[in-house]
């Protein structure tokens, strides 16, 4: 059983409650965000190296629901900053706010991947 009360990068709070208790739709939505935030991030960090602040912003901004519906905070409120000042910000500044949210999001994937581990059998 997961305890929601311990986690440190996500709350489940509203996976929780839109489940309803079913192991099978948890499964589902915890498989389905570790899928998407980790393929969207490596599409972030190509941009990144390309210097497309415009595409940078476009992955990140289309990742916000899930952001937000796995209760990342920390991410959704770097992400508003990032959508007000990306386009006057410096690529040079904006680098490093864009690695930040990528490390959140890789240490929420991880977190995920953990509660995977070890609440669902492998099939």
């Amino acid at each position: 059983m997961i305890d929601i009360n311990t986690l440190t990068y996500i709350d489940l709070k509203n996976v929780v409650k839109i489940s309803r208790g079913s192991n099978d739709k948890m499964y589902t939505y915890l498989k389905q965000f570790s899928e998407l935030i980790s393929e969207r991030s490596k599409k972030v960090k190509e941009s990144m190296v390309a210097e497309d602040r415009t595409a940078m912003l476009q992955i990140l901004h289309n990742m916000s629901p899930q952001i937000q519906f796995f209760g990342i905070h920390d991410v959704a409120e770097s992400l508003k900053r990032m959508e007000w000042d990306y386009k006057t910000i410096s690529i040079d500044k904006l680098k490093p706010i864009v690695e930040d949210i990528l490390q959140k999001l890789n240490d929420a994937v991880d977190e995920v991947e953990n509660i995977l581990d070890n609440n669902y059998p492998r099939a």
